[in-house]
């Protein structure tokens, strides 16, 4: 009886050590994993790369990557980290805060920031001197950049950041000074912005509407105020009559493709489901005949698909643009299949998609604020050339 049991508990050894192979022969991919996950190939073989060992080393990495059921695999793992241990996947990009929120690495390294990453006050100066030289520029032509605090969701729920996260920094923190010396510096020029994040700390309306537990970014409705208020500063800065954009809030079930489940897309865990059933909408009331509307573009991190979105959907616009990254050029009215076409200040299609927006919005999202490399400083140095360029 014991021996028989013995080859049993064997042959069911080499069935599940088997499985995954049978599973490739038979293509069952098995569960579908988001994120970046490099697809692997099988490597050319040459009698070089065989004595270097990169052909062997090669086919090991093609045969792991794309072994069957490789995703219900660590799907499988990931769930016992996170239901027996509490935590994420290293690497995954997210981490598992208080009450199951979910945060991306980068902003718990925001919101750590200290030694080679604090900024430097005297650039700041000059950052915010170029946005009001731009602003007072573009002013004069009747057009309006601008400038919007993106705030990190560190910012808006670091009630759900657990201690063993946080350095001991002090208060207040750098991450929050930096904040600080933007404002008061695009202040002191007399710079029209719209301060997202003193939006979101000061409303009434609850956080979990304005920025989710499961996303990296802010909600539909959240990215809809934020859009009012940018329409306020260009009313302000183009004395024009306010553009009819209004925020109508209805909560609505939405694919778990949808941007308010990124992060939790991003655990790649069996068993685990989102927070939240149903998410903050908008619904725009429809806008009243304008003899002409304007064009506007968005220039963003990944937080200004919802401001384009949300722009294009309120009716009030021409044309909108997004610049993301100031890489790419993407046109709101092609849906998500949009063409990306690569911005090239050389070309005279970029003077066409940036100089002839009546409206530029600028996102300073709080983890990438005051670094002189990032996509804020190379745009403004874009349009202080075209407008100092002859006509």
């Amino acid at each position: 009886m014991t021996r028989l049991l013995d080859r049993l508990l064997v042959a069911v050894y080499v069935a599940v050590a088997a499985l995954p192979a049978f599973a490739m022969l038979a293509d069952w991919r098995g569960r579908e994993l988001h994120g970046s996950l490099e697809p692997a190939k099988l490597p050319a073989i040459t009698f070089g790369d065989v004595l270097t060992e990169k052909v062997q080393h090669g086919i090991v990495a093609w045969f792991e990557g794309n072994l069957g059921l490789k995703g219900s695999s660590i799907a499988l793992d990931n769930a016992i980290l996170y239901h027996v241990f509490g935590e994420t996947r290293p690497g995954a990009g997210v981490r598992l805060g208080k009450d199951r929120f979910l945060f991306g690495n980068e902003d718990i390294d925001y919101y750590n920031k200290t030694g080679r990453w604090i900024v430097d006050p005297a650039y700041v100066e000059k950052l915010a001197e170029q946005i009001a030289n731009v602003q007072r520029r573009l002013r004069a032509q009747g057009r309006a950049l601008v400038p919007v605090i993106v705030p990190a969701k560190t910012s808006i729920w670091r009630d759900k950041v657990p201690d063993a996260w946080v350095m001991d920094l002090p208060s207040p923190r750098p991450a929050d000074e930096t904040t600080r010396m933007v404002k008061e510096a695009l202040a002191k020029r007399g710079v029209v912005f719209v301060d997202a994040r003193e939006l979101f700390v000061t409303s009434t309306v609850p956080r979990i509407d304005l920025y989710g537990p499961d996303a990296r970014h802010w909600s539909a409705y959240g990215a809809c105020l934020a859009m009012s208020a940018i329409v306020d500063a260009h009313a302000q800065l183009t004395a024009t009559p306010r553009l009819s954009h209004d925020c109508v809030f209805q909560r609505q079930r939405v694919p778990r493709s949808n941007d308010d489940f990124d992060l939790w897309r991003l655990l790649n865990a069996q068993w685990v489901y989102p927070t939240v059933k149903q998410v903050p909408g908008v619904k725009h009331p429809p806008p009243p005949p304008a003899r002409s509307r304007p064009r506007m573009l968005v220039t963003s991190t990944s937080f200004g698909w919802q401001l384009m979105r949300d722009a294009y959907d309120s009716g009030v616009f021409a044309a909108v643009w997004m610049n993301y990254y100031n890489q790419v050029f993407v046109d709101a009215a092609e849906g998500p299949n949009a063409v990306r076409i690569p911005v090239e200040p050389s070309k005279p299609g970029w003077r066409d998609r940036v100089m002839t927006n009546d409206l530029i919005v600028l996102d300073l999202f709080e983890s990438y604020l005051g670094y002189p490399e990032a996509y804020v400083q190379l745009f403004l140095d874009d349009v202080t050339r075209a407008l100092d360029a002859p006509r």
